[in-house]
């Protein structure tokens, strides 16, 4: 394999992060990881690259052209979620600045990340194959679904989770975007190390 995948992420502001922690922390019994502030953090993905070895550093070029002219914008809580899969998190609102930033991402990378990818996972059919031969990552564009992660479970016991997950008012997890950050991708959709992070225009 001569690639990696990166995860390409809105980096929230300090007082969802500390919260998103708080709420980690108290499913980390169950959980498969739990967010800290050390190698695995708090994020909101915006597209999971792979990367050749040598892609990196025009990658980071990139990313910092894209995003410098998007000025800051707000998002908002939309609802907690629990999958079946052991999933947990707080879903947001798709709105227009979330999916411009995303598809100008996707688009600003179309021609760095690595088709080694895309040939190792063509058994992938519908939209999301077709997400795959073009971007390399399945939940691009129509599958984009803005959130953040706060566990996995190793056993699903959704309706306790759900009644933490209501002790914290929805309108506590709205924020503005101001910054983008270049993440290693781990095991579960972590981030694991945070490469570089680039700033949004200030308004």
């Amino acid at each position: 394999m001569s690639y990696s995948r990166y995860n390409i992420v809105i980096i929230p502001p300090k007082n969802i992060e500390d919260r998103s922690l708080e709420i980690s922390n108290r499913f980390s019994d169950d959980g498969y990881f739990t967010l800290n502030q050390r190698d695995i953090f708090p994020h909101l993905s915006l597209y999971h690259i792979p990367l050749g070895q040598g892609a990196i550093n025009e990658t980071k070029e990139i990313i910092q052209r894209t995003v410098q002219g998007i000025p800051y914008f707000d998002i908002q809580g939309k609802e907690y979620r629990c999958h079946l899969e052991g999933w947990v998190g707080i879903h947001y609102e798709k709105t227009m600045e979330l999916t411009f930033i995303h598809e100008r991402i996707l688009e600003a990378l179309k021609s760095a990340w690595c088709r080694e990818f895309a040939r190792e996972h063509s058994d992938i059919m519908g939209i999301r194959g077709g997400n795959i031969q073009e971007y390399g990552w399945t939940e691009a564009r129509s599958y984009f679904n803005p959130h953040i992660t706060l566990s996995r479970l190793k056993k699903v016991h959704c309706e306790s989770v759900m009644e933490i997950l209501h002790e914290y008012p929805m309108t506590d997890w709205s924020f503005r975007v101001k910054q983008v950050g270049l993440y290693d991708l781990g095991e579960h959709g972590t981030c694991t190390k945070l490469l570089q992070t680039f700033d949004l225009k200030r308004i």
